[in-house]
């Protein structure tokens, strides 16, 4: 006998699902199964380690049904075993997972009715679990359609959040069918629920994420921790950018070509009109006059006129991300800028008050910072606010950000930003760019001189010798007021 077990892990490699509640079947279901009958005289033994109860406890399972179904029942049966022992597992979820294989039914007590939905939904999801460590794709998506169903009777339980995060990994169907129907009841229902919920971080993540893909926004790309995708991605807009080099390369080398032909071409018509002009000199004065004259216009007309089969290259069409690149490298001025900022989100350094925030603001419009925002104060607010605008733009949010933009200009006309605040955005300048460009505008045309001065060693202390800097470029450059044409200045589009 084999003693290999399966402990209840979620591996979300084992079933590639699609997304949406509707259509959360994976491949394997589009296949016709094949019926069998069940064969009771060669059972299967199932022992499950049960030491709370103080023994094991035997179960008996038509081998043949047992083997199509869990990949790591084939495999314990390949080691030439009779038994397959589970760890750690309770009896009654083997059992629910036994008549489900036998019958494709998801039952999840003798009695349902006296069961309550919490224990349903964690009965079912605990069984999901063991379906998926079993590796049967086909017992998932069935308590996947029930959990489904289960939702969409009975609501959604808040403590059911971190009871599917605190035992699932990402990417998980539990997690996308959960996220689903949050941002399907959000959106529907305009409902945001309150920030004192101990919702886990990842989840307000996920459907802030999922949220702003609804939205249309473009250009979004989203790094979770320890995730590779950023690292591809870098690679493929590095292989992107040698591309275009050399594209670039192909089209300088095209101009140079056409020119040096128009030039030679040029060279050869000024040759044949010396030789007319020679040849007219034999002839009457009249004609060589005339002749001369015509060669001359020949000779402008070629070197003015393009040939209809010289084309010039169409110009390389600029990408989103490269025109976006030019004009923070226009707004910034600085060494300090190499790349374009991606669009990339990260879940690591996101508090849940910004994305509490965002999500209100994606779902009911207005700026909220906290549940109970009079207790903020000014420093809070402001580095709040920063902070969200950040979010934001890393989404590629085009309406969010200009929203929080015009609040920015609310906050502004009533007095001074926070240093921390205003460092922060400097800190960050590659996804606050125009942000910076305001609190430059603002400190360098809003505030009296005489007052900024004496708030230079203020700068100094809060490290913003740079800022500073970027302020006296603008007082030098003679810059308009900052709201000379108001807040379509400052604002993004992606």
């Amino acid at each position: 006998m084999s003693s290999s077990s399966a402990t209840m892990e979620d591996t979300s490699d084992a079933s590639k699902r699609k997304s949406g509640m509707t259509d959360l079947e994976s491949e394997s279901d589009d296949r016709p199964r094949k019926k069998m009958m069940l064969d009771f005289e060669r059972p299967l033994k199932i022992v499950v380690r049960d030491p709370s109860n103080g023994g094991d406890q035997l179960f008996l399972v038509p081998a043949n049904i047992a083997l199509a179904r869990s990949a790591f029942i084939r495999q314990e049966r390949c080691q030439g075993s009779t038994t397959v022992f589970i760890k750690s597992e309770i009896p009654h979820l083997v059992k629910a997972y036994l008549h489900l294989i036998c019958t494709d039914q998801v039952v999840l007590h003798s009695d349902e009715q006296d069961v309550g939905y919490w224990e349903r939904c964690q009965i079912t999801i605990r069984l999901y679990l063991l379906a998926q460590t079993l590796g049967d794709s086909i017992s998932t998506n069935l308590i996947i359609d029930r959990l489904a169903e289960l939702l969409d009777s009975e609501g959604l339980l808040l403590q059911l959040v971190p009871f599917i995060y605190e035992r699932t990994k990402a990417g998980s169907s539990l997690r996308r069918i959960l996220v689903d129907y949050v941002v399907e009841t959000m959106a529907a229902d305009r409902f945001v629920p309150k920030l004192s919920t101990e919702w886990p971080p990842e989840f307000l993540f996920d459907v802030a994420v999922e949220m702003a893909k609804r939205r249309d926004v473009q250009g979004l790309r989203v790094e979770k921790i320890k995730d590779g995708a950023v690292e591809e991605e870098r690679e493929a807009e590095a292989s992107r950018k040698a591309s275009r080099q050399q594209e670039s390369a192909k089209t300088s080398q095209y101009v140079n070509r056409t020119q040096e032909g128009q030039a030679a071409r040029g060279s050869q018509a000024r040759s044949r009109a010396e030789d007319i002009a020679r040849g007219s000199q034999r002839g009457n004065s009249g004609r060589t006059k005339d002749t001369g004259e015509k060669a001359k216009e020949s000779v402008e007309s070629e070197q003015t006129t393009p040939r209809e089969e010289v084309k010039e290259p169409a110009e390389h069409e600029k990408t989103e991300m490269e025109t976006h690149a030019e004009k923070l490298i226009e707004i910034r001025r600085s060494k300090k800028f190499q790349d374009p900022p991606g669009h990339v989100v990260t879940i690591e350094d996101t508090a849940p008050v910004i994305l509490w925030s965002y999500l209100r603001l994606v779902i009911k419009g207005g700026i909220l910072l906290d549940e109970n925002e009079v207790s903020l104060n000014d420093e809070e607010r402001w580095t709040r606010l920063v902070k969200l605008y950040i979010f934001a733009y890393k989404m590629a949010d085009s309406v969010s950000v200009n929203a929080i933009i015009d609040k920015i200009i609310e906050m502004l006309e009533r007095g001074l930003p926070s240093f921390g605040a205003t460092r922060l955005a400097h800190e960050n300048e590659a996804n606050a760019a125009n942000l910076c460009k305001l609190f430059v505008s603002y400190f360098a045309t809003g505030v009296d001189p005489a007052a900024f001065k004496k708030m230079r060693e203020s700068f100094r202390k809060a490290d913003l010798v740079d800022f500073l800097f970027d302020v006296a470029a603008a007082l030098k450059e003679g810059r308009k007021h900052w709201l000379a044409h108001g807040a379509a200045d400052y604002h993004q589009q992606f």
